[in-house]
């Protein structure tokens, strides 16, 4: 676990979430064929700090089983770069670092 991709939690949700969804993470990723990444928004927490919330619409059928939807995130999902998956969310991670990059100057 690299603390963050979210495996379990993408395993649950691709079981139970309904096609068209939304599903919102903090600082974390959700993985599988089910999650596409839709968009990042920063917002501060509340000691100030800067969060990126990631929004996630769900596509496809549910998966038939928790154990099935865990077994793909573990075969596909999981190889050593979170992001190498989804270049969407690279790009939007890139321009919220540039962005706050630009608030702090």
């Amino acid at each position: 676990d690299d603390g963050l991709r979210l495996p379990e939690m993408s395993a649950s949700l691709a079981t139970v979430m309904k096609e068209g969804s939304l599903v919102v993470t903090t600082d974390t990723l959700l993985v599988g064929r089910r999650f596409a990444f839709d968009t990042l928004k920063p917002v501060k927490g509340e000691d100030g700090d800067r969060l990126n919330c990631f929004v996630w619409r769900v596509t496809g059928a549910p998966a038939p089983s928790y154990n099935d939807a865990y077994a793909e995130v573990q075969a596909h999902w999981l190889g050593d770069d979170a992001l190498a998956e989804n270049d969407a969310l690279c790009e939007a991670l890139e321009a919220a670092a540039f962005a706050e990059v630009e608030e702090i100057q």
